[in-house]
């Protein structure tokens, strides 16, 4: 048994070093090794899945990640991975399920933001502007949210609103967007 886990283990750590170096058909191929010698490591599904999903066959990595998370059911990454193939696949409102589930596990800033970006594609814009405005409450100088926010009034045509937003982020490593949205709503006036 443990000449297997370290037969498993050397496949693993050399899918990884392919998949860190972008190259995922190559990862794929000792990922399957691994799989090969244990059918139930959920970490090893997540990892195929996340394969799959870099060289955008959708369809594979969905198996992989329902795999995933039938073995373990607590694993918010998981989930999290599940949203993105989801959104991918276009099926928005099942993401928006999933990434639930995934905030629910773990309350992580980049899951609201995905949710966000989810609500964003449903044309979802009050309650994906809601969820910021919650965000922001607890980090009011976050740059990001203030940004998403911006472009999200922009995309709803509250271009005033947009416009004082966008100007709280001249000067930060958002100035170019900020300038250029802010530009689109001068020529607008």
């Amino acid at each position: 048994m443990e000449n297997r886990n370290n037969q498993n283990d050397d496949h693993s750590k050399k899918a990884l070093d392919l998949f860190n170096k972008g190259k995922y058909a190559e990862a794929l191929v000792y990922y399957r090794k691994a799989l090969k010698l244990n059918e139930r490591d959920d970490l090893i599904h997540n990892n195929i899945a996340v394969s799959y999903r870099q060289i955008k066959n959708y369809d594979k990595a969905f198996k992989h990640i329902e795999r995933a998370i039938e073995l373990n059911p607590y694993n918010h990454l998981y989930f999290s991975t599940k949203a993105t193939i989801l959104t991918k696949l276009g099926k928005y409102e099942q993401a928006l399920l999933t990434i639930d589930k995934a905030i629910e596990l773990k309350s992580d800033v980049d899951y609201f933001m995905n949710k966000i970006s989810i609500l964003r594609r449903l044309k979802n814009l009050k309650s994906a502007l809601e969820l910021i405005d919650k965000l922001l409450v607890q980090d009011k100088h976050n740059l990001s949210l203030i940004a998403f926010k911006a472009i999200l009034l922009f995309e709803n045509k509250e271009y005033e609103k947009a416009k004082i937003h966008f100007q709280k982020l001249l000067g930060s490593h958002s100035d170019a967007v900020a300038t250029l949205y802010l530009a689109k709503i001068k020529s607008m006036n």
